[in-house]
């Protein structure tokens, strides 16, 4: 009788562990979420900013900055487990990080009038803001297989 009230707490308190590890595990899904909610409000953050104004000047390129800053801090913030996705919020905290110093180095080659320097700086941009692309479409192809880890 001992035995038998000893194996069912052990069976219900396995049967609670893996009911608590699975119903708590963060899937694959909810990671991605939460890398697309943050890469989402940064690109619509600067897309706001670049569509108020008709030529690119040397304000706008400071809150593109700022915006990029953040998106930044917010990604390296997200937790994550799963490594692959560890690597693309590695990717997109560099690739922001890019963005934000070379628009910062735009805007003050702009305000100090040196069109050598602003030259460099906008294909230094330039350079970092075409390494998005395909980042998100790795991203979109991991976050889009079905199968989880």
């Amino acid at each position: 009788m001992v035995y038998s009230i000893v194996r069912q707490s052990q069976w219900a308190i396995a049967v609670f562990c893996t009911l608590l590890a699975v119903g708590c595990s963060d899937n694959r899904a909810a990671q991605c979420n939460r890398l697309t909610e943050v890469t989402n409000k940064t690109v619509g953050e600067v897309q706001t900013i670049v569509s108020a104004g008709n030529q690119p000047n040397a304000e706008a390129l400071e809150r593109v900055a700022g915006s990029f800053d953040r998106g930044r801090q917010e990604m390296a913030a997200i937790s994550l487990s799963d490594e692959e996705l560890e690597s693309f919020q590695q990717r997109f905290v560099d690739l922001y990080g890019d963005v934000s110093t070379s628009a910062r180095t735009l805007a003050e080659a702009l305000n100090a009038q040196d069109f050598t320097a602003a030259q460099k700086a906008r294909s230094e941009f330039q350079s970092a803001t075409e390494r998005e692309a395909p980042l998100v479409q790795d991203v979109n192809a991991y976050c889009g297989e079905t199968a989880t880890p």
